[in-house]
């Protein structure tokens, strides 16, 4: 699990990915933007598994010697379940890769979802749009 004040080094990408859909979301979308909208944003597709190569490893190998992650918060047992089925779909396809070699296919193939709370993809889009104007403030002086 990340650690309060630890360096997530796909902040950006992760970043970039949810606002590409925030705004796939709401070109489709007539409504407000409100709890529902950001329940709906958190179940589109993601490029990407977002979690680290070296995280996917360690936890992928728990659950090849038995582990059934029920310590874990359930949109991550779900993620690194997902990740799992498409280790092993991919070990049937590829024998001769290494573990990591497998593991690293895993998280950068393609996600059904974001694996985030809707409060968190709420707070994160705004957290995108506040670093914005933060970044561009000659745009909309008052």
């Amino acid at each position: 699990m990340k650690k309060q004040g630890c360096y997530f080094y796909l902040e950006k990408e992760r970043n970039n990915d949810l606002l590409r859909a925030f705004n796939l979301l709401y070109a489709q979308s007539s409504r407000t933007i409100d709890t529902s909208f950001y329940s709906e944003l958190a179940n589109q597709p993601s490029k990407r598994f977002w979690v680290s190569e070296e995280r996917a490893s360690i936890i992928i190998s728990k659950m090849l010697s038995g582990n059934t992650l029920s310590n874990m918060i359930e949109n991550k047992r779900q993620m690194f379940h997902d990740i799992y089925s498409i280790y092993q779909n991919l070990k049937r396809e590829y024998p001769h890769l290494s573990h990591i070699e497998l593991v690293c296919m895993s998280v950068n193939h393609q996600a059904p979802r974001f694996y985030l709370t809707p409060n968190t993809v709420k707070e994160l889009i705004y957290r995108i749009k506040r670093k914005w104007y933060e970044n561009n403030p000659h745009r909309y002086k008052k």
